[in-house]
């Protein structure tokens, strides 16, 4: 766009014609420079976002692997403390039985005999008056 002159190669002995071309193609070149100025420093905009996006896709991807890497251990934990907790409630329940039965017949038999007729082994220190554990 260096060219003089209204149509490129063509000269003219009109000075005001050629002045005022000129000042028009100074105009047009500044604008030029000012937009290809503007175009590089978009394309480093876009690179360094195109970068950033193949990052954050990167750092999502992974994110998203530990989500589920977390929610199936959850999920196994979970399942593992259901039956736990179904074990605990059993055996409660067997115990509260087994202490109002025991209960009913003394009132005042001690924990240490509860242990020892609800199935459980008989403990060092325990009473020893309490009868023989019977296998």
């Amino acid at each position: 766009m260096a060219a003089r002159g209204c149509k490129g190669g063509v000269r003219s002995t009109d000075t005001l014609f050629v002045t005022k071309c000129n000042a028009e193609i100074d105009k047009m070149n500044e604008w030029h420079d000012r937009l290809k100025e503007r175009k590089s420093q978009l394309d480093v905009v876009q690179a360094e976002t195109q970068q950033r996006r193949a990052t954050l896709s990167e750092e999502v991807t992974k994110w998203s692997l530990n989500v589920k890497a977390s929610n199936a251990l959850r999920n196994d934990l979970d399942a593992r403390r259901k039956v736990i907790q179904a074990r605990l409630d059993e055996i409660k329940k067997m115990v509260d039985t087994c202490k109002e039965m025991l209960r009913r017949t003394n009132p005042r038999v001690s924990d240490e005999e509860l242990k020892l007729r609800c199935g459980n082994e008989q403990f060092d220190g325990a009473d020893p008056k309490l009868p023989p554990l019977n296998r």
